[in-house]
């Protein structure tokens, strides 16, 4: 473990001087960092972009301006994308403004604010003077910005405007004339309208308007529909559309299965920032159509409601291939169940089969976006658990907090204290360090000895609070770990650590004595590597509390020991500074 710890400590090392040569490096190649956008890493791209972006008097600022625009698309960061287009240096050209402001727009749009939107389409379309294609852009904004608000009255006025004023020949305005008309209930004429077009989009909305208009038959839709979905599964906002529109045409069918088989598919797709009402769906609804799935299923079979282990038994006897039937069977007794315990253990098999069969969020949806759930609290823990490792995974750290907060009950066969650590560590990544610290305590003083690969495992966690500069709570819940453990060499590193956090807290006395302690600690000569650096950072604590002769003391000791002549070079440095420092104040 001490391989493990010194390490860490070349690990900081080798950080610090890679973010310095990080910082004074060249610029980031911008094809490099549109390419990290692409493979899903808009983050990263957009740190690279604040670093490097040139001043907006540099001509090439606008082109860095228009990969930040990317970079937030793909984190659908639509507030920061308007708030940043409205917000030009008074160097950007003309025609980057206009551009600017339709992206302005259209972010606003996205977020459904169609008041703001209209109020930069205005100003563009008065005070810029928009390029022919740019002035149709901007129109049909309008139009999508009264869609948001479902006016559909204001829309249908300015689509009319619209095609007597640019001729209405585009496929981006055709698409949008089928998706008013679906909207106002005009299906005949969505479908004429999109007539010819090949684009996913187009065939989406040709495919809703022919069932909605019975030209097509629900059997028929529901199968097209199918297969555009997996012909989508690259491309997930559509696909999810897709799954939506089997999902109506399965209901059209009479198909029940087919019914839920899409919901639970259009649910598995994460929903995107600003979703089509024409193919929504929702958990509530699948809730729905597993209860009615099941009572059918129920009725075929002769069970009655109250049966509970007859109900669950048959359920869990259906083989894989009936799995959908059976977790609408599972859903039921989610619900109806007289026995708490079936209540709950049909919740676990939901969860657990939609898990296996890779729909996690198909489960986040029906128990965090449903009202059958109004508080997290209100979530069965075994769903908890689940979602909770689902968001860790996910670095959603917030959300695994609070899914874990109150749960003080390890999930089955999971070791209590191996389960307080997860907490805990979710609660100091979610920043609520006092839950977290308050966790810790708690195990600690539920201990009277910890074996090493127990207190091996509570020190990674105080290590987090080290990293985020929480040293007064790490120095304490340190002090108490060195208590519980009875390895001389486990007891060594934990008090070098305790000295660096006292370092950090600005106690160099403390923090010297931990470093010499541990040194020195099991009757080591502190000449190995370890004790080496203990004396080193002793030292230099020692410096700054205006211990000069004992800090001399050591440097001395430690440049009779080294040979690399950087090292040396270092510690002689070390020395002639203690001459600035002897005249200051003693530190209490």
């Amino acid at each position: 473990m001490q391989i493990v710890r010194s390490l860490r400590l070349i690990g900081l090392t080798v950080a610090l001087a890679y973010g310095a040569a990080a910082s004074a490096s060249a610029t980031s190649d911008l094809g490099q960092i549109e390419s990290l956008i692409k493979a899903g890493a808009p983050r990263l791209a957009l740190s690279l972009i604040d670093r490097d972006q040139p001043l907006a008097s540099d001509p090439a600022w606008a082109v860095w301006e228009r990969v930040r625009y990317a970079a937030y698309h793909g984190l659908n960061d639509w507030s920061a994308l308007a708030q940043r287009a409205e917000q030009l240096p008074p160097d950007a050209t003309p025609e980057f403004r206009r551009y600017a402001m339709l992206e302005a727009a259209d972010a606003h749009t996205r977020r459904g604010d169609g008041e703001s939107a209209r109020r930069v389409l205005r100003q563009a379309l008065i005070a810029e003077a928009l390029q022919p294609a740019q002035a149709a852009h901007a129109r049909r904004l309008v139009i999508r910005s009264y869609l948001v608000e479902d006016n559909l009255d204001d829309a249908l006025t300015a689509l009319a405007r619209y095609r007597v004023d640019f001729g209405a020949r585009s496929e981006a305005w055709r698409l949008l004339h089928a998706e008013i008309a679906l909207r106002a209930e005009r299906d005949r004429e969505a479908y004429q309208t999109l007539a010819g077009l090949q684009s996913f989009e187009a065939r989406l909305l040709r495919l809703l308007a022919g069932l909605r208009a019975a030209v097509y038959r629900p059997a028929g839709a529901l199968a097209d529909s199918r297969a555009l979905a997996k012909e989508l599964k690259n491309r997930p906002a559509l696909a999810r559309q897709a799954w939506g529109l089997a999902a109506r045409a399965a209901v059209r069918a009479g198909d029940a299965r087919a019914h839920i088989e899409a919901l639970e598919s259009a649910l598995a797709v994460p929903e995107s920032a600003l979703s089509d009402p024409l193919f929504a769906v929702s958990a509530d609804e699948l809730w729905q159509a597993y209860d009615t799935f099941a009572e059918a299923e129920g009725n075929r079979a002769r069970l009655l409601v109250g049966d509970d282990r007859r109900w669950m038994a048959r359920a869990r006897k259906l083989p894989c291939r009936e799995r959908l039937q059976a977790r609408a069977m599972y859903a039921f007794l989610s619900r109806v169940a007289v026995d708490p315990v079936v209540r709950a253990e049909a919740h676990d098999w939901l969860g657990y089969t939609l898990f296996v069969d890779g729909k996690p969020e198909t489960a986040q949806a029906l128990y965090m976006r449903s009202t059958r759930f109004g508080k997290l609290d209100a979530i069965p823990a075994t769903i908890r658990y689940r979602l909770a490792d689902k968001a860790l995974a996910e670095y959603n750290v917030k959300v695994a907090a609070e899914l874990v907060r109150d749960l003080d009950a390890a999930p089955p066969d999971e070791d209590a204290d191996l389960w307080a650590l997860r907490r805990a560590r979710m609660l100091v990544y979610a920043d609520e360090i006092e839950p977290g610290v308050a966790l810790l305590t708690q195990r600690f003083d539920a201990h009277e000895s910890l074996s090493d690969d127990l207190a091996d495992r509570y020190l990674q966690v105080l290590f987090d609070l080290q990293t985020l500069n929480r040293h007064s709570e790490a120095a304490r819940l340190l002090a108490r770990l060195y208590e519980l453990i009875e390895s001389s060499a486990l007891q060594r590193e934990v008090l070098f650590w305790r000295a660096d956090s006292a370092a950090a807290l600005k106690r160099p006395r403390e923090a010297a004595e931990l470093y010499l302690l541990s040194a020195t600690h099991g009757g080591a000569n502190g000449l190995d590597p370890w004790g080496e650096t203990a004396r080193y950072r002793a030292a230099e604590e020692l410096g700054k509390a205006g211990l000069v002769d004992d800090a001399r003391n050591l440097y001395q000791g430690l440049l009779r020991q080294a040979t690399d002549p950087k090292r040396r070079i270092q510690i002689e440095r070390n020395m002639q500074q203690l001459w600035l420092v002897r005249s200051k104040p003693t530190t209490p």
